[in-house]
């Protein structure tokens, strides 16, 4: 998953921008990236088992497969309409 690390990378280039002059300052193929970025870092919060006790969120158990699937969707923008706080700790996409 090249593309997600790749996409994950220059997000996180991409916030310390934002942080500094807003989202409006971004070129439209950039703030997609960005808000693509921010959604599959969202994704990847997964709840765990073992942070159970501590977040009060049951664990979830997602294959490498609907992982590798979800992450794509995301990259690929079939997720650009959802708010990101939707995508937090839900496991599987929907």
């Amino acid at each position: 998953m090249q593309k997600a690390k790749r996409l994950l990378r220059r997000y996180k280039e991409l916030r310390f921008l934002v942080q500094a002059h807003g989202r409006d300052g971004l070129p439209d193929s950039e703030t997609r990236t960005y808000a693509r970025g921010e959604r599959l870092e969202a994704y990847l919060t997964q709840p765990l088992y073992v942070a159970e006790t501590f977040t009060g969120t049951a664990g979830v158990t997602v294959s490498l497969q609907e992982t590798l699937q979800d992450v794509q969707r995301i990259i690929d923008g079939g997720m650009d309409q959802i708010d990101v706080k939707k995508l937090l700790f839900i496991g599987r996409l929907q």
